[in-house]
């Protein structure tokens, strides 16, 4: 409840760059709060008349899992204060563990990531089968692959924005609003 506090707290905080990105968590997580069900309760029954619930979906990376980074190699071509991870694994520890505990059924990092698209599209399509509104959005990522997956992801190609830069992002944004703002309307 310290606003000071909390301003103070943000501002030291640095980006890091490990980790990857796992969209389906991100999503999962999003479907989370707007669902009826625990863990967040708040959200209204998928049938309540009137009610239409939407999502959006942004990353600004391919999903993946990132190798871990030599840390003393790292600091001393001054890449900063890194994190260090337990030398014994070969990756950044996930919300999957590390690569080499194998919860993602395999340590290859290619087909890690081929399984992080392969959950990201299925969480896509439980949510849609929920009859959830998704708009997707890729923000200065050149990557097809991801592209692709983030079109088939929304609701229907035309939900879907490539956004190159801080522009056509905040272009995105404005025909989202324009599409709930209608979604709102029409029902």
């Amino acid at each position: 409840n310290d606003k000071k506090k909390l301003l103070t707290a943000i501002k030291k905080m640095e980006p890091w760059s490990g980790n990857g990105t796992m969209a389906n968590l991100g999503a999962v997580w999003g479907w989370r709060v707007l669902s009826p069900e625990e863990p967040f309760s708040e959200g209204l029954p998928y049938s309540e008349k009137d009610n239409k619930k939407a999502i959006i979906i942004l990353t600004d990376g391919q999903n993946l899992v990132s190798r871990q980074t030599n840390f003393q190699s790292a600091c001393s071509q001054g890449q900063g204060s890194l994190t260090a991870v337990n030398s014994r694994y070969d990756s950044h520890n996930t919300a999957y563990g590390y690569t080499s505990q194998v919860r993602l059924g395999t340590n290859s990092q290619f087909q890690i990531n081929k399984q992080l698209n392969r959950r990201f599209s299925l969480v896509c399509e439980n949510i849609k089968q929920k009859d959830i509104f998704v708009s997707t959005i890729t923000f200065q990522l050149d990557d097809k692959d991801t592209q692709d997956i983030f079109r088939k992801c929304a609701t229907s190609p035309d939900d879907y924005y490539p956004s190159p830069d801080g522009n056509t992002l905040k272009s995105a944004f404005n025909a989202i609003a324009i599409k709930l703002n209608n979604l709102r309307i029409a029902r």
